[in-house]
């Protein structure tokens, strides 16, 4: 849960879906 919500701050939240 908390690897996912990383990856949407450094993705600009753009990889918020991903």
């Amino acid at each position: 849960i908390q690897g996912y919500k990383v990856v949407v701050m450094v993705g600009d939240g753009a990889t918020d879906l991903e």
